[in-house]
């Protein structure tokens, strides 16, 4: 599973999470000089980054019904999941037919049901509300390029460009475009833009060498199929790709090289496209549904939740975790609103279903152990942390988890020093420092303290906090060298 996208989502919010719970447990600290203060320093100041997102304050509405995908036959679900995604933006379109969030989701949805003509309405409708949101700009975009209409494509393309938005998909849905009215030369200018991006997308490298073939430049073509195949090695198509550019540039040896892997890619494909159609309906397209209907529940969770719905966003974040089994953001957001509305054994009972339902889940585990942690059951949590351990051992979350709840319950603190350590391996950033050097300041290595907080200096050089941490443990190991 990957959760690399946890750390920004429970890390860079602003906590009262010691507050919480100060009332229910008591930080035990050394009789030493130096590991009193620091220790109640890091307390106070909210060393605990078991962080949630902020959202508005929200208040109950009547519950939405709760579905439970597993009890519905594999030939039925994805008819009755689509059904029910637009089912649930209709409803919601109702109730808020003036804010364009409402019109991009019910547009998501009709698009996800094939539905394209009603997408487009709801779209533009979107659009006519607020003009600047991208997505529908790409789904529109999209339609167009879909419906055979290259041109239309290329105009939508260049009117969300000229507001200001653009990204990778869209990039490279107008060089797809381009291409198609033989403007290669643009399209190999659209895609150099669309590459430049911190993480660009192995479809603009392939699509940049399809570019680069067209207008006869089988050199740098070769170099883009390249690219292609590092960020995908089991590119079939960059393969191909690769074949015919050497092809073209008289590199026998090496294309005869690289149509044996496209032909051995190609076998491949064609075996798991058989073994997919002789299914009544693939897993991969109950997949791809599940993933886009958890997308419009989610979605109209949050708008729920922007109207003080906070029953109706509960009971929606719930149902798109219970469909998007490794997605963090719902099952952060169910979180969330349970907190912020001060409903903690609510939000416990609903993971702990999600547990029930999904028990290899370490993402399920990991927010269960935050809430009973929460609620001053900390021996819950720690069973719910060693849990997410054994099933993600290499997600670092899991260990700075852990060792936050025996540093705040003044247990196993050896312990607590080689997981904070080893989250530190697995994810250096700011925030594991920051915790390594608490977990070594509760251990007394002070010299291992300052050198963990001088790391997370070194990445944030600016935070206060650190800053101020660092200035105490100075004062402190001149202290105990001067006593």
């Amino acid at each position: 599973m990957n959760f690399s996208g946890i750390s920004n989502a429970t890390e860079n919010a602003a906590t009262d999470f010691h507050g919480a719970i100060k009332k229910r447990m008591r930080l035990k600290t050394s009789n030493a000089r130096f590991g009193s203060n620091i220790a109640i320093y890091l307390f106070f100041t909210g060393l605990w980054l078991c962080e949630v997102m902020c959202f508005s304050q929200i208040t109950a509405q009547p519950p939405i019904a709760l579905f439970n995908p597993e009890t519905r036959s594999e030939e039925s679900e994805a008819t009755q999941l689509k059904a029910h995604a637009v089912a649930m933006a209709k409803s919601i379109a109702t109730e808020y037919p003036e804010n364009a969030l409402i019109h991009i989701l019910l547009g998501s949805a009709y698009f996800n049901t094939g539905q394209t003509d009603m997408a487009a309405t709801h779209l533009r409708k979107c659009l006519a509300l607020d003009n600047n949101i991208l997505e529908a700009h790409e789904i529109l975009t999209r339609i167009a390029y879909e419906k055979g209409n290259p041109e239309e494509a290329v105009r939508l393309c260049v009117e969300a460009r000229n507001r200001g938005l653009s990204s990778p998909k869209l990039l490279n849905r107008l060089a797809r475009a381009q291409m198609d009215l033989g403007q290669a030369e643009k399209s190999i200018q659209t895609l150099l833009e669309a590459i430049k991006v911190s993480h660009p997308l192995a479809e603009s490298f392939y699509l940049l060498g399809q570019a680069r073939m067209q207008a006869r430049d089988y050199l740098e073509a070769k170099e883009s199929f390249i690219q292609t195949t590092e960020l995908i090695p089991d590119h079939t198509q960059a393969y191909f790709g690769l074949f015919t550019a050497c092809q073209r540039l008289g590199q026998m040896e090496e294309a005869m090289e690289f149509r044996n892997t496209f032909v051995r890619l190609e076998s491949i494909d064609r075996k798991d496209l058989n073994d997919r159609s002789s299914q009544t309906e693939s897993l991969s397209g109950i997949a791809a549904v599940r993933e886009t209907t958890a997308r419009t529940l989610f979605g109209a969770g949050q708008i729920h939740q922007s109207q003080g719905a906070y029953t109706a966003a509960a009971d929606l974040f719930y149902q798109s975790a219970a469909l998007a089994k490794e997605d963090l953001k719902s099952r952060a957001a169910l979180e969330a609103v349970h907190v912020q509305n001060k409903k903690l054994a609510e939000g416990a009972t609903a993971f702990e279903r999600l547990v029930t339902n999904q028990p290899e889940n370490a993402l399920n585990h990991f927010f269960l152990g935050r809430l009973k942690t929460r609620l001053g059951n900390s021996t819950q949590a720690e069973s719910n942390y060693q849990k997410t351990l054994s099933l993600a051992p290499t997600w670092a979350a899991g260990h700075h988890a852990l060792a936050e709840l025996y540093m705040l319950t003044n247990q196993h603190l050896g312990q607590a020093e080689k997981l904070a350590r080893r989250a530190v391996e697995l994810e250096p950033n700011h925030a594991r420092y920051y915790l390594l050097s608490a977990a070594c300041i509760k251990n007394r290595h002070l010299q291992e303290a300052l050198k963990a907080i001088n790391q997370a200096l070194t990445i944030t050089p600016e935070d206060a906090k650190y800053r101020k941490l660092r200035n105490q443990l100075e004062k402190a190991m001149a202290q105990k060298r001067n006593p």
